[in-house]
This record gives C-alpha cells, structure tokens and sequence, in this order.
C-alpha cells in the first residue's frame, strides 16, 4: 500500500514537470517527429545495497569494498524537446546480501535484474535555452519500476530463499559529457527504493535499495538538434496590410467616379451593360495576439477600412468571421477565442464606427477552418463582403 502511494505521488511530480517544460519550450523550438532525438546508453559500474543491519554489518565504513558490486545498464529512450525526455533503462547482476550476511556469518550474493521507466528534465535547458554544443549537461531523473530476486537455484543461496518482486520508485542525476554531434561520455549516480521484502527478510526498516554510479557512453540517433521556430515579422505583415488597405481604396475611389456617356450615332455599336461590381472574397482582417481578443491599436485602422468600405457600399453587408490557430490551445478553448475576436470586432463597428447590427453578420469557427497556410496568420477576424 506505502509503495502505491509513492508511486501515486510520483504522478503528481512528473506531470507538472512535463506541461511546465513544454509550455517553457514552445515559444523557442517546435516539436520534433516521432522518430527524432531517440538515443540508448550503456554503462558500467559499482553498486552496493542498503537493507537490515546494512550499518552494522559495514560497521559504518563506507569504504569496505568487499560490500561493493559490479552495476551494468542499458537505455533506451527520447528527448521531446530540449528539456524533457522520457527512457527506459534496464539494470541487474548481483548485490551483497548484508542483512543475511550478518545472520550467517558468511557473504551470500543476492542476484537481482530490474528495470523502470524515467521522466529525464535537463536543468541546462530549462534554465539556460536550447544550445545543441553544450559541452556539460546536467539531467536529474525521477521514475517508477519493478526489480525480480532470483530463487534457491542462485549461486550462494541458502535452501529455502523464495523469489521476491517488488515495484521500485528511481531518481538519480546524469553528468553529460559531449564527445561529438552523436556521442555522449556519461556519469549517472542513481538509486532504487524497494519494499521491505526485496532481500526475503522483513525485519527493520521499512524500505531497502539499491544505490550505484556508473559511467558509460550514450549514442544518439538522427535527427539529433531541435529546429527553431521561424520567428514572426510583425512589421512586415502591418506594412502588407497596409498596402492592401491602401489599393482597397484607391480601387473603391475609381469604382465611384462616373462613367462617361457615348454619344448616339448612327454607326455606334450597341454596348452590353457593365457587369455589376464583384466585391472580393475578402475585404481585410484584423490580427490577435496568442491567445487574446484584444483589438491593438494597429489593427483598429482595419475596422476603420471595413466601417468606411460598408459607408460606401450601401448595398453590400459584411460577414464577420473569427478563427483561431490549430497548434495551441485546444478546440473548445480556440472555439470560445475565435467568438470573443469576432464580437470584438463587430462591437467595435457599430458603437465607434455606427455601422447597423443588421448589416453584419457574425460567426465563429474555431481552429476548424484554417485560412492561412501559416499558423500564426489564422489568429485573425476576416470581413467577407455579402450582397
């Protein structure tokens, strides 16, 4: 029950761990694909185990080797973004057994393998951005899984020794060395909380486990770097809009003058009617900040162009549309975002600019109609003319 309420608590630390790393990245990189970033490790090492009369039986000298063992690993796992990763890690051979030790009076081996499942955080990105040519990383890990003690027929096992399984909860730090783009040299200093039984005698304190350090080598598969997300020229996009704001008007000023007449003559073909004006599909849009409804005061000229361009199109409405980008938030978040962009602007048209409520059409679509090929252009109002 304590071992399930550790783990219970593991949760609670890992998952705030991964949405704050991801909320921390998402502004400086994009997320990788499925195949990018994975790696595997290997390592060697001491390990050594901690249970009943562990002190007595060192009689508290730390430096007593013959209580030290071989450690092996094996890795596998995947960087999500510079700083959160996730892995598997594989682990085993043989412990000195002190507890029986001390009973028996002589050194039984107790063998062991294991494996659990860690949350890695990169404390040199979280705190210091993303630089693939770090030289020196340092990454904490925290995770959960299960160790098996081998049966009576180990080496050196009295009769009797039943086979133990117990869950496991991990956590360590991993000192990163950068040999090249794709080889890492590593020292990993980790331990493993095990239940009371891992050594088959229930006596003493409540939890046993393992503690090693190890050194090894960690190999990283391409794609091994994280791709910077294109940054966006602000400055560009008002200068665009104001250039079509700008033929918008020269083009609705030629449309209104009038059109001279042919004089009748005896030779003059007959002349079709003109085509009544086709408004465009568009007549101009109004852009939002991440996550915002405000109308800044650069977009408000937009509103203006739209007010001014109904004033003078006495026979034509408008269709006000609100979007919202697909790659944050959610669909019912985006959907709530893109109603509040289009009452702002509809607000804004018929209390500043007195354009009639039954001459605009409000409505909303979410993040399930994209306009724009680029993301960020879909945090948008569009004006759609109507007849």
């Amino acid at each position: 029950m304590k071992t399930r309420k550790h783990l219970i608590a593991l949760l609670f630390v890992m998952v705030p761990l991964f949405a704050f790393s991801q909320s921390e990245q998402k502004a400086s990189v994009s997320l990788n694909k499925f195949w990018d970033n994975w790696f595997i490790s290997a390592g060697g090492g001491l390990q050594t185990f901690v249970g009943e009369n562990y002190r007595t039986t060192l009689k508290d000298d730390i430096t007593n080797m013959d209580y030290y063992t071989p450690a092996v690993t094996f890795s596998i796992g995947k960087m999500f973004t510079p700083v959160i990763g996730l892995r598997i890690q594989g682990t085993g051979w043989e412990v000195y057994n002190t507890a029986r030790s001390k009973a028996s009076n002589d050194d039984q081996k107790l063998q062991y393998i294991g494996g659990h499942g860690d949350v890695l955080i990169n404390l040199n990105s979280l705190f210091a951005g993303n630089n693939p040519n770090r030289f020196f990383n340092i990454t904490p890990f925290l995770g959960a899984g299960f160790y098996y003690t081998m049966g009576q027929d180990a080496e050196g096992v009295s009769p009797g020794y039943r086979r133990a399984r117990n869950a496991s909860i991990n956590g360590g730090v991993n000192f990163g060395f950068r040999l090249s783009r794709a080889v890492d040299l590593n020292l990993e200093v980790q331990g493993a909380m095990l239940g009371d039984d891992f050594n088959n005698l229930v006596t003493g304190a409540s939890y046993e486990g393992i503690a090693a350090a190890t050194l090894g080598l960690t190999y990283k598969f391409n794609k091994r770097t994280f791709d910077a997300c294109p940054s966006i020229d602000e400055g560009l996009i008002a200068r665009l809009n104001g250039e079509i704001n700008s033929l918008r008007s020269d083009l609705d000023a030629c449309l209104r003058k009038p059109v001279p007449t042919c004089p009748k003559c005896p030779d003059c073909p007959t002349v079709a009617p003109a085509k009544p004006f086709e408004a465009p599909a568009a007549v101009g849009v109004v852009k939002f900040a991440l996550g915002s409804s405000v109308i800044t005061s650069d977009q408000q000229i937009n509103v203006y162009n739209a007010a001014d361009y109904l004033k003078n199109n006495s026979g034509i409405n408008l269709k006000v549309v609100g979007y919202a980008d697909k790659k944050t938030g959610n669909p019912s978040i985006n959907m709530k975002l893109s109603e509040q962009r289009a009452k702002a602007v509809t607000k804004m048209l018929v209390n500043k600019y007195g354009i009639p409520e039954n001459r605009i059409e409000t409505s909303w679509d979410g993040d399930k109609v994209q306009p724009y090929s680029t993301n960020e252009w879909n945090r948008v109002v569009i004006f759609v003319p109507q007849k």
